[in-house]
């Protein structure tokens, strides 16, 4: 399996990195944790359409800004007798949402399913079985957990401090965690972390490598990788267009 870095700033894309999205594949699948705006340009169309699941992890638009050039890429690929398979895109479930009610009916101009799903679901790929835990966050927001038989992938999204999630990432090998402030930044923000707290998680969720991410895109990512080192070693920040072979 092969991790890459679509995107790992918030809220907006810079000139180096796109907002949030990850791409877990192997020659059988390719699994999308989150899609922001700007990750389709280091997608590989229409290769990385083909069996394609697309996980957004709560409807943030930094989350999902690029679905919907993804969800036209499809359209005008499948016309074109490219694209086989239909795209299965998953959403929590939360009908109070406007952008939920328009994701859901999205159009004709796109050859997807979308499906919704909440804390009780476990999804399954191949041999991947993905499940979720609900962060602390503004609005309904799912952790999700990756386990391929040995192998354990954990990814925040959007979460504020809280013990009660380490349960949940404990013995991760990969945990991409979200650090959205420096710890002078935080100034009591209940719905993201700071690279030190992120550290702190790692640390008592006793995983094996941390990935930072979801960063403020004028901010040097080294100042981030530096305050988590003070806590939790085997650090890197998300670097877009990086793989991981896992």
């Amino acid at each position: 399996m092969i991790l890459k870095i679509l995107g790992s700033v918030s809220p907006y894309p810079n000139r180096n990195s796109n907002c949030i999205g990850y791409l877990l594949y192997d020659a059988n699948y390719k699994i999308l944790l989150d899609c922001g705006n700007g990750i389709t340009k280091l997608m590989k169309f229409p290769n990385d359409l083909e069996n394609l699941t697309i996980i957004i992890s709560h409807l943030h638009k930094d989350h999902y800004g690029d679905l919907s050039a993804i969800a036209y890429a499809s359209y005008v690929y499948h016309n074109l007798g490219v694209l086989n398979t239909k795209i299965k895109v998953y959403i929590p479930k939360d009908s109070a949402l406007e952008d939920y009610k328009y994701l859901m009916n999205y159009g004709n101009e796109n050859y997807m399913d979308f499906y919704v799903y909440d804390e009780k679901d476990c999804i399954t790929i191949y041999d991947i079985s993905i499940h979720f835990s609900q962060t602390k966050h503004s609005i309904k927001t799912y952790a999700m957990s990756i386990i391929k038989q040995n192998l354990k992938i954990s990814y925040s999204s959007d979460m504020g401090y809280d013990e009660n999630m380490t349960p949940f990432f404990k013995d991760s090998d990969i945990f991409i965690c979200e650090a959205s402030f420096l710890k002078n930044q935080k100034n009591g923000n209940r719905n993201h972390l700071s690279a030190i707290e992120a550290a702190t998680i790692a640390k008592k969720s006793n995983v094996k490598k941390l990935i930072l991410t979801h960063f403020w895109p004028e901010i040097d990512k080294e100042e981030y990788l530096n305050e988590a080192k003070n806590v939790f070693e085997n650090v890197d920040v998300a670097i877009d267009n990086t793989e991981y072979a896992l």
